[in-house]
């Protein structure tokens, strides 16, 4: 995901986006990270403005009735030290506040969202998304996540319609943010914010926590059965495809390594295990920790596969 680009304080300015609802929209207050020093907190204060649609014979007239800059303070927030494409930002880092015009495809998914439409929303771009981008988003009290799925995110196998049925397994489950809305028209998905802690790689050393994370990962494993399915020895060879088409060469290794997971099939094959809900994409950036327990986001690849191969892949990622 791009990094956010740090505006001077203060600095605000409104813009009117093509498309929207003709209803009175605001400016947001986007809150954008700057680099935070460990244990610190942070106090953000909200400037808002908004701009209006004047009712005119001419389509493109436009009048604007500025409004009177009202803050307010959110609660200090303990600032953890995130690891890098960790989605820590929403969990303390040290901010600085800028008003400025609402990113076009969120203020599409805005004002589509039952009940948002016409509030004054405040959004925290979030760091970690690697195929798509995530904002916080509080309107109305409530705190939410919006992600907006990247482009082109299809060609990785990623089917949006089989994620967000995983996901809302998997907050059934308990082990994943309540789903609020499924829009796939405007290619997004939106949950419920928790706050919580990233887990840092090197706290998966220790017993108690790794304990935590593999209870999820068990939970994810008995959960019912969901509409997609995901087998790694598929997956490499849909990859180097779609590589290819892309004028992308395979690694020289690449041979070696497909012969060798060929073997590890066929010695599978001989005592197939049943397909259970697999989440495929164990990360730790994935996890956070609440009350000591662990949640697990971001369902782009899970599918009923091999859970032996989820608990692999856990491994793999996590030292």
């Amino acid at each position: 995901m791009p990094s956010a680009t740090t505006m001077p304080a203060k600095e605000t300015c409104t813009e009117e986006h093509a498309g929207l609802p003709q209803n009175p929209r605001p400016a947001i207050t986007t809150v954008v990270p700057t680099t935070p020093e460990e244990g610190s907190t942070f106090r953000v204060g909200a400037a808002w403005a908004r701009a209006m649609a004047a009712p005119s014979d001419e389509p493109k007239a436009r009048r604007a009735r500025p409004m009177t800059p009202a803050t307010r303070a959110l609660p200090a927030m303990r600032t953890s030290k995130p690891s890098i494409g960790s989605p820590g930002l929403a969990y303390g880092s040290s901010l600085r506040a800028v008003a400025q015009a609402l990113d076009p495809d969120l203020a599409s998914v805005v004002a589509a969202v039952p009940g948002w439409s016409g509030l004054e929303p405040e959004v925290v771009p979030l760091g970690g998304g690697i195929t798509n981008r995530n904002f916080r988003v509080d309107i109305a009290g409530q705190s939410f996540v919006v992600r907006l799925s990247g482009k082109d995110t299809e060609l990785l196998g990623i089917d949006r319609a089989a994620e967000h049925e995983a996901a809302m397994a998997a907050a059934t489950a308990g082990v994943a943010p309540e789903v609020v809305a499924y829009l796939p028209e405007l290619r997004a998905l939106v949950t419920r914010f928790v706050q919580a802690d990233p887990l840092p790689p090197e706290d998966l050393e220790r017993r108690e926590v790794l304990e935590q994370v593999a209870r999820s990962v068990k939970s994810i494993h008995a959960m019912a059965s969901i509409p997609s399915t995901f087998d790694a020895f598929r997956v490499v060879r849909e990859y180097r495809t779609v590589a290819e088409e892309h004028g992308v060469r395979a690694p020289d290794e690449y041979g070696a390594a497909l012969a060798f997971a060929d073997r590890i099939e066929k010695a599978f094959d001989r005592a197939p295990m049943p397909p259970r809900p697999c989440h495929n994409d164990l990360l730790n950036a994935n996890f956070l920790v609440k009350e000591g327990r662990v949640l697990i986001v971001d369902y782009e690849y899970a599918g009923m596969g091999d859970l032996f191969f989820d608990l692999g892949n856990l491994s793999i990622n996590n030292g």
